[in-house]
């Protein structure tokens, strides 16, 4: 009966120790009436008559059924609400599929206004028809001689194209546009509705990072600047070690012009995800604006993991020659400061910046004490193999490839190395036999 008439049963902590005092009060009354001779543990509760004790109890299992069968229902509700929305595809729907897939949704609110996530997967289905109606408004403006590929398309109609249109617009002081982009009337019909919608999940459930983020990114058609960077402030503080939030913040903020707390959001998002991609698009953001070129300078500054991170990311990506130079000159100043570094660590660096700068010889130099100082460093017995293949040392570029591939399993490196050590021995055999034909 005390399981039944809980709200999710006993796995809930409060339910628990609700449970674990109620037993331990029935127990402890049992055990002080059988210590005084008093009875039985059937004498523990209280004595009721069995007619009184039968109809309390069928009560009680009654209500508590008619409570659950009615939770039950809107449950069903939702969750079949939720089922079309997920199944549906905005591009091939018709408009009257669009408004019964919104009216399921708003019904099923109307049952359960605290659900979060019923408010959550309807701001989706609206922000997502926006983007269809936008796509459509889009193609339709195309002439002939105008091309654009589908994901150039998508990413017009995005949220993150708007706003920051919208911020463009309020910095340049061309609030004429501002209003007429406002008072759109694809915004009107999907994009303020779902604000709206986020509003009042919002406040049903105040630390929900999703919510936070949609309403950061819809913010700008009603608020004013200071709330939406209040908005975006409440995003990062709810997610500190969330890579995939703090990278959304990082790049909002930098559209709004904020530059702390892009540096910090970022920072955090590089130094804590586990995917390069989140790393190569924020290296690719600081690359593509003034302000991130300014920013890159005390983003990689004293920071050695930071700057490993973005060396090793950076030699992956094409065109990043700027910020390259710039981690270098932040290894530089690492170099000359000396702020405690391990000397594997120092070596690798120095032995990088070396390499990169065609001081072959002295980046293998540097980098052969990192390998032996450690081992198990992947990235550094990689980076020596390649400073030897620049070197033209050949053969002892073999030699320690053939005991890296030898000492570890998949090596990612391994084919890469291969390859340019084959081109690089093959490239120099060609030119002796040139010298030697002349």
């Amino acid at each position: 009966v005390v399981h039944a008439s809980l709200d999710y049963g006993l796995t809930v902590p409060s339910n628990m120790l609700l449970f674990a005092t109620v037993m331990g009060a029935v127990a402890g009354r049992a055990v002080r009436k059988l210590a005084n001779g008093q009875g039985n543990w059937s004498f523990s509760l209280p004595e009721l008559r069995p007619r009184i004790t039968f109809l309390l109890l069928s009560i009680l299992l009654i209500g508590n059924s008619i409570l659950g069968w009615g939770e039950i229902c809107r449950a069903a509700v939702a969750e079949q609400a939720i089922k079309d929305a997920k199944r549906i595809d905005l591009n091939e729907t018709s408009d009257e599929a669009y408004n019964h897939v919104i009216n399921t949704l708003q019904y099923a609110i109307s049952r359960r206004p605290d659900d979060v996530h019923l408010s959550l997967h309807l701001a989706d289905v609206y922000t997502r028809r926006y983007q269809t109606l936008t796509e459509r408004m889009l193609k339709s403006q195309l002439t002939p001689e105008m091309k654009l590929s589908a994901p150039a398309i998508e990413r017009l109609s995005g949220l993150a194209t708007l706003y920051r249109q919208v911020w463009r617009l309020e910095q340049e002081g061309q609030q004429i546009q501002l209003d007429i982009l406002r008072d759109d009337p694809i915004v009107k019909e999907t994009l303020i509705p779902a604000r709206s919608v986020l509003m009042a999940a919002s406040s049903a459930c105040e630390w929900l990072p999703q919510t936070e983020l949609y309403l950061a990114y819809l913010s700008v058609l009603e608020d004013e600047p200071e709330e939406r960077i209040a908005r975006l402030q409440r995003v990062a503080y709810l997610t500190p070690y969330e890579p995939r939030y703090l990278h959304h913040v990082g790049k909002m903020s930098l559209i709004a012009g904020e530059r702390d707390l892009c540096l910090f959001a970022w920072q955090r998002t590089f130094q804590q995800t586990p995917h390069s991609h989140l790393r190569h698009q924020i290296l690719k953001s600081l690359s593509e604006s003034k302000m991130g070129i300014s920013l890159a300078d005390d983003f990689f500054r004293d920071d050695i993991s930071m700057i490993r991170l973005a060396i090793e990311d950076l030699s992956e990506m094409d065109g990043q020659d700027l910020l390259m130079g710039q981690c270098l000159i932040a290894i530089d100043h690492l170099m000359i400061e000396s702020r405690g570094l391990e000397n594997a660590e120092l070596s690798y660096l120095d032995g990088f910046r070396r390499n990169w700068r065609g001081d072959y010889e002295g980046a293998c130099r540097v980098l052969c004490e990192a390998s032996s100082e450690a081992p198990e460093d992947r990235k550094v017995l990689a980076l020596y193999v390649e400073a030897l293949i620049n070197a033209q040392r050949f053969q002892q570029a073999s030699e320690e490839l053939a005991k890296i591939s030898t000492d570890f399993d998949a090596f990612p490196d391994v084919n890469r190395l291969e390859n340019m050590l084959v081109d690089a021995s093959s490239s120099r055999e060609t030119v002796l036999r040139k010298n030697l034909v002349r």
